[in-house]
């Protein structure tokens, strides 16, 4: 499920002011009606605290480690504290880390949560300093929710460089040249002035007379995944080369002479610009594609984790929930609950509390169906939503 629209709180003000009668109007004063405002805020949290929901989780987010260095700050940009290693991901609104989603991706190994930082003689000195190793915990201090603690404290042992994918390829109207079919390989290459080899397999693409080919950009940074698209040592890899060649094919269509691509343009183009096929058509004198990667060693590890967006608070009425348009008659069933026993009318308000709790169980259904593919569902209300309510299930469903 995509959630994309989020209501305002004014529109919660306005639904529970039609659904008493404009006892309580949304156009009192020029803020709108505080006590609203207040009552909206409270079914909000209430309704966030319910759940870990999939709108509050953030995208993956993605940082290089340090050599040694155990405390990465996420948070805004140039305000972590003295003794963390600056991320640059300027986070707002970090709540927590999803604890099953961090994850080294250099030595493909999730990182178990731990609440205090390991101890032992392999992995502390005797100063109580971190022993460099391979990533294998993380932890988080609530206090603090912005520092996300790695332990061991990185070794960066990581040669590796980073080697390009089979390039994203397509035509665009133009030129006169005729019916043909190429083979298309990127390089990817640094602010040294150093190559990555290509992939063993290159982008077939059959261009129709009087078309261009056209190489789109990679994605920039690390695959994408990397603010800074660098190294440990500061190396970007921010440029690539398009090599080419005119595919030979046999009777089945398949390509004979993968390896003989030749460079396409004169200078690396910068990640963001695509590569178009100019109208005289390939090069054919140009450069083979190289065999070795001499690229900069990345040096770090890659660091993948998600988190839970920080309980925003409700002060004024042009400000958006952070519950979808979805669920917008659930708040206002909640609001005009709490807006009813201030009235004293008691029986309205007991009818609208019944309809504020069924639609939060509707909301833990519309959550469990299928949250781990087509061929899984997790039980109904009558178990995991009735021992939530009760306060015994566990905090992080």
């Amino acid at each position: 499920m995509a959630y994309t629209i989020f209501p305002k709180v004014s529109d919660v003000i306005n639904g529970v002011s039609q659904d008493i009668r404009n006892q309580l109007s949304a156009q009192i004063g020029t803020t709108g009606q505080p006590i609203l405002i207040d009552y909206t805020n409270r079914i909000h949290k209430q309704m966030l605290r319910f759940s870990r929901w999939p709108f509050l989780k953030s995208e993956p987010q993605y940082f290089l480690t340090q050599l040694g260095q155990s405390n990465y700050w996420v948070g805004p940009t140039g305000t972590g504290p003295a003794g963390t290693v600056e991320t640059s991901l300027n986070l707002p609104d970090v709540y927590q880390f999803k604890k099953d989603s961090v994850i080294d991706l250099s030595n493909q190994r999730m990182l178990k949560w731990l609440f205090t930082a390991p101890m032992g003689p392999n992995l502390i000195t005797r100063t109580g300093a971190g022993r460099p190793g391979l990533p294998a915990t993380f932890g988080q201090n609530l206090n603090d929710p912005n520092i996300l603690q790695i332990f061991p404290p990185p070794d960066n042992q990581n040669n590796t460089s980073p080697e390009p994918q089979v390039p994203v390829v397509q035509t665009v109207i133009g030129g006169a040249l005729p019916v043909r079919t190429y083979l298309l390989k990127i390089t990817f290459v640094d602010s040294l002035g150093g190559e990555s080899d290509s992939t063993t397999t290159g982008a077939p693409l059959f261009i129709r007379a009087n078309s261009l080919a056209v190489v789109k950009s990679p994605a920039i940074g690390y695959f994408g995944v990397l603010p800074d698209g660098g190294a440990q040592s500061g190396v970007q890899y921010n440029q690539y080369n398009v090599y080419a060649v005119q595919a030979v094919l046999n009777s089945s269509g398949i390509p004979q002479n993968e390896g003989s691509e030749t460079l396409q343009n004169s200078v690396p183009i910068s990640f963001g610009t695509d590569w178009t096929e100019p109208t005289s058509g390939l090069i054919t004198t140009g450069k083979a594609v190289p065999l070795v990667n001499t690229l900069q060693p990345l040096g770090a590890y890659v660091i993948k984790f998600e988190y839970y967006k920080n309980r925003i608070r409700l002060l004024t009425a042009d400000q958006y929930l952070q519950i979808p348009e979805d669920y917008l008659d659930v708040v206002i069933m909640g609001v005009t609950w709490l807006a009813y026993k201030l009235m004293g009318k008691f029986q309205e308000a007991q009818a609208q509390y019944a309809m504020y709790k069924a639609g939060m169980t509707e909301m833990i259904w519309d959550k469990n169906q299928f949250p781990e593919g087509v061929e899984y569902m997790r039980p109904d209300a009558a178990t995991y939503v009735n021992t939530q309510i009760l306060g015994y299930l566990d905090p992080f469903y």
